[in-house]
């Protein structure tokens, strides 16, 4: 299905960015390099998905933390706690 390999590039992209941030695990929530991964974060859902304010980012946070199927894919793609560091991170970067 051509609709499914469209899909694929940017979900590949997406948990890509959630590795990248797995290795950012040492650092702080407002580190400037993880910040820049929250930033490709929501540029990459607007781009291929819908429009991503900062109040559906903030959303998308919460929800890698408290859904628990969202949550393990996340740890899975970047280690245990990149949900966590993701959440925390979008909340500085919605805050600035």
């Amino acid at each position: 299905d051509e609709r499914g390999e469209d899909l694929k590039g940017p979900t590949d992209r997406l948990m890509g960015l959630f590795v990248r941030l797995g290795s950012m695990r040492g650092l702080a929530p407002d580190d400037e390099a993880v910040q820049k991964q929250i930033e490709a974060l929501q540029n990459l859902i607007t781009d291929h998905y819908y429009t991503c304010t900062h109040e559906i980012l903030a959303d998308l946070g919460r929800m890698y933390v408290e859904d628990t199927r969202m949550k393990n894919a996340i740890d899975q793609a970047g280690g245990e706690g990149t949900a966590e560091l993701a959440k925390q991170a979008i909340l500085v970067y919605c805050s600035r």
